[in-house]
């Protein structure tokens, strides 16, 4: 669909504008005619222009290691550089022809409504997780290994989780061989839904090594290990945007933001440490245009991902965790740092309403820190709300307090994937 509206795009444009022309040229030439064709011609070149540079564009690549690493990956990026601003360029200029035909004639000239959005740059802000969501995208378990950990076992769980995700949205599903591409496309989980191949995926974890969309593009940090990070640069090719790099080492789960605040976790110092603070602002205020709010949590959390604490739900509305009164005499620092983090979301002016969470350390892996029991690492999908369920006390009431904010609240039974260490946040990435 996108790539016909594309192919459609100048011929709809020129072909409205040649018939616009038509009927007013009655056998003279006046000055606005000479501009208006002198417009025409550069929105034929525009058209001719984008048509070669549409040959790499839209051609198939083998996105493997070996490609993000050769020239290949450079000038396909750079290639899409150069169409988003012949587009751009493009519009501009069917807009002053446009206007010209409208103060000069009072003759409308407009494209269809989706032509006009393909055209249009799409605004530099920092997304938010509620914003609208067009496109989900998730890697898929099976084969997928980081380490001593194989993601296998959670099949059944993202099978579960496709079909809970609403059909308007489209589902970009990452895997790891074309055998398994086939063989869910013929399971039809649902409809809406695209399997690209990706060999080198070796983690589930996509919030935390896919970047930052910025709308206009994707702003890409450091991820370690480097190899998961860069493996995941085919990312900005599927959502049909730039991709600028981020000169921090920074995980994407230690991000929360209203689109004015950042919420970040002082871990993100510890690990850029050839960097002042100051200058960590500085770029944080510059790259992604939002204030960064610095916190502190639990010196055992080995992530220290401020979305395992708090989430947006809007613009001013923020949840934040709490805990039983037997779990804070027990770990009190925990207590301390989500209500250091509550006094510092009422700061920033927001409305802050406190969640009460029932972490279960008996649920840990080894080697990492269960997320059984923790819920704002949910994943809003417009009108839709899916959260986190383990069969604890409380939730309910949770999914009840939620539907005063999202028509529909869905549940889904995260136990297994939470003993990995993150939930539904965690492994998402919106577009």
């Amino acid at each position: 669909m996108r790539e016909n509206l594309e192919a459609d795009f100048e011929n709809s444009a020129t072909q409205n504008a040649e018939n616009a022309i038509k009927h007013l040229t009655t056998g003279f030439e006046s000055s606005s005619i000479i501009r208006l064709r002198a417009l025409l011609a550069r929105l034929e070149f525009i058209q001719a222009q984008e048509a070669v540079l549409n040959m790499v564009r839209l051609q198939e690549h083998d996105y493997n290691n070996n490609w993000h690493l050769s020239k290949e990956h450079y000038n396909h990026t750079h290639n899409f550089t150069l169409w988003r601003l012949i587009r751009a360029e493009g519009y501009k200029v069917f807009e002053q022809f446009k206007d010209i035909m409208w103060e000069e004639f009072k003759v409308p000239v407009e494209w269809q409504e989706e032509q006009a959005q393909l055209a249009s740059l799409p605004q530099t802000r920092l997304r938010r997780d509620f914003d609208p969501v067009k496109q989900l995208f998730l890697v898929y378990p099976t084969d997928v290994r980081e380490g001593t950990w194989d993601y296998s076992s959670l099949a059944a769980f993202y099978d579960r989780l496709l079909s809970a995700v609403p059909e308007s949205i489209e589902v970009v599903v990452l895997v790891k061989s074309s055998r398994l591409a086939l063989e869910l496309s013929r399971r039809r989980l649902r409809q809406r839904v695209q399997y690209v191949v990706h060999s080198e995926l070796e983690s589930i974890w996509l919030r935390d090594y896919a970047g930052f969309n910025m709308g206009s593009h994707l702003a890409k940090p450091s991820f370690y290990p480097k190899r998961i990070g860069d493996n995941m640069k085919l990312l900005h090719s599927l959502m049909g945007t730039d991709m600028k790099p981020l000169d921090l080492v920074w995980d994407g789960g230690n991000l929360v933001t209203n689109g004015r605040c950042a919420f970040i976790s002082d871990r993100l110092l510890k690990h850029n440490p050839k960097k002042t603070k100051a200058d960590i602002e500085q770029i944080i205020s510059s790259e992604l245009q939002v204030k960064p709010v610095w916190v502190q949590l639990p010196e055992y959390d080995t992530l220290a991902h401020t979305d395992g604490y708090m989430t947006f739900i809007s613009e001013n509305v923020v949840l934040v965790s709490t805990y039983s009164e037997a779990w804070s005499r027990k770990h009190p620092e925990d207590q301390q740092c989500v209500d250091a983090l509550a006094r510092h979301a009422t700061t920033e002016g927001l409305q802050v309403i406190r969640i009460l969470e029932h972490p279960d350390s008996s649920a840990d892996k080894k080697g990492m820190q269960s997320a059984v029991g923790t819920y704002l690492n949910m994943l809003l999908l417009n009108d839709t709300c899916l959260i986190p369920a383990y069969g604890l006390p409380g939730e309910q009431e949770l999914a009840q307090l939620l539907r005063q904010y999202f028509p529909t609240v869905v549940s889904i039974d995260c136990s297994e994937l939470a003993r990995y260490g993150g939930i539904l946040h965690c492994i998402s990435f919106c577009n």
